[in-house]
């Protein structure tokens, strides 16, 4: 996919703000074994391993039963498209979701419901849906293995078979931090790139704030312009959801930043990190704003309820800081600036392409920020830097890959969101590559050069690879 993206320019002006020389390295790709072990009779045709992932033994009927009675989209979410199943009207058996916006699925019995290259996901509760399935519809697709649940980007999942090629089976396989991704080819260990801000990582997971109904964080008129924007009914509702997620990341990033002051004052870290941080405390409350403001410009009003810190300082060793730099601000940031530049690139109005490259600046100075205390770190703590080192090596080979695995897709190509700064998710793999290739992997070679190491055997990017 051709992105419009500086890639090159914007690699430059970031290394040389780090102010590091490069280096060079190689990588290695992990390798797993698997085996499954259900933990009790099939339930409408669905089975769990041991180990927790979800698989079809064999393809059956589902057990419907709709409308449910008293399930209603409330806990705080504002009603959009239904308020019950009885709402959900434009096809048979149709139910309500909950979600930051009610909207109406409708259920399917067996496979022959739904579209091609997708299979019928019976649920509890008495709902099904229509979901991906690429290769399979039942372990019998699946010599020797199972045809299991995968998780994509952004939340999605589907259904494969488990191969040897596979990095990981679920996310009990992945280091913290990261999560078991299938990226249509195999599963392996990796940040999901579908975030805004530093991800605020607890146990592993990725925590935000539930969101509500109310205008308590919407009270800006930056993007005003957007609520008279003409685009179709899918566009404005993508948006919506997008803009919801951003606005929930950026600000779940206040409490990360907050947390990261903590951990480095907790090294006797020096005054410019704890100002930076700070100051990037700062920006992500007025990115958190501004997402809230362009939803409900949009038509989606909504507010942060409390956010669960529980067990958020628990893990302050110095492994566990570096681990989260690492992951929240080195990655994580790094992408997300190369998102979002990318995003400004694309929209049509004026007044929100100009706040979303203020972002993305802001966002490519908190992960220099993230870099730079990762070096002061492992200046502190030199025994870390084998654990720093095979983290970025993981992340750079996952992430690039081989060429067979990067999705493609006509360079002239724009979907309706993408005029909003909805990025497709083609094109946003692309660019967490395009990131991880020029931005992420020349950011190591340069941390562990400076080090005064020969970086060898580890971290050589493909750089003749295509972003």
């Amino acid at each position: 996919m051709q992105l419009k993206l500086p890639i090159t320019a914007l690699s430059t002006t970031f290394l040389l703000s780090l102010g590091w020389g490069l280096g060079c390295g190689a990588s290695t790709s992990p390798e797993s074994s698997f085996e499954c072990t259900d933990t009790g009779q099939p339930d409408q045709g669905f089975a769990t391993c041991d180990n927790g992932l979800k698989h079809r033994p064999q393809a059956v009927a589902c057990q419907l039963a709709l409308p449910r009675a008293g399930v209603e989209c409330t806990s705080g979410f504002d009603p959009a498209e239904c308020t019950t199943d009885s709402d959900c009207t434009a096809s048979p058996n149709g139910y309500c979701v909950a979600g930051q916006i009610c909207y109406c699925r409708y259920a399917c019995s067996t496979d022959a419901d739904c579209g091609e290259s997708q299979l019928c996901e019976c649920g509890s509760g008495g709902v099904s849906a229509c979901v991906s399935a690429l290769g399979c519809q039942s372990d019998a697709d699946c010599p020797g293995s199972v045809c299991a649940i995968h998780t994509t980007e952004c939340g999605g999942h589907g259904y494969s078979c488990v191969t040897s090629e596979d990095g990981c089976t679920t996310n009990a396989d992945c280091k913290s931090g990261e999560q078991c991704l299938y990226d249509g080819t195999r599963r392996s260990c990796g940040l999901d790139t579908c975030v805004e801000g530093r991800p605020f990582y607890v146990e592993g997971h990725i925590r935000t704030a539930p969101l509500h109904a109310g205008s308590n964080w919407s009270q800006d008129d930056r993007c005003a312009s957007l609520a008279d924007v003409v685009v179709t009914d899918d566009a404005r509702e993508a948006a919506q959801h997008h803009y919801l997620q951003m606005a929930a990341m950026e600000h779940a990033s206040v409490a990360a930043f907050a947390r990261f002051t903590l951990q480095l004052m907790s090294l006797g870290a020096p005054a410019d990190l704890l100002r930076g941080s700070h100051e990037a405390l700062a920006d992500e409350l007025r990115h958190a704003k501004l997402a809230f403001a362009i939803a409900a410009h949009l038509g989606a009003p909504r507010q942060p309820g409390p956010l669960d810190v529980t067990g958020a300082l628990e893990q302050a060793s110095p492994r566990a800081i570096l681990e989260t730099t690492l992951a929240e601000g080195c990655v994580g940031e790094t992408i997300a600036a190369a998102r979002m530049l990318e995003a400004s690139l694309l929209v049509a109005d004026p007044a929100l392409a100009a706040e979303l490259r203020r972002v993305a600046e802001d966002e490519t100075r908190h992960a220099a920020l993230a870099w730079r205390s990762v070096a002061w770190l492992l200046d502190l703590h030199p025994e870390l830097e084998r654990s720093a080192r095979e983290y970025l090596d993981r992340t750079v080979t996952t992430a690039l890959g081989d060429e067979a695995r990067l999705v493609r897709a006509d360079a002239d190509a724009q979907s309706p969101a993408e005029t909003l700064g909805v990025l497709s998710e083609a094109r946003g793999r692309a660019v967490a590559r395009a990131a991880v290739q020029h931005l992420v992997a020349p950011a190591a070679r340069a941390l562990f050069s400076r080090r005064g190491e020969s970086a060898r055997g580890v971290l050589r990017a493909d750089t003749s690879a295509r972003a």
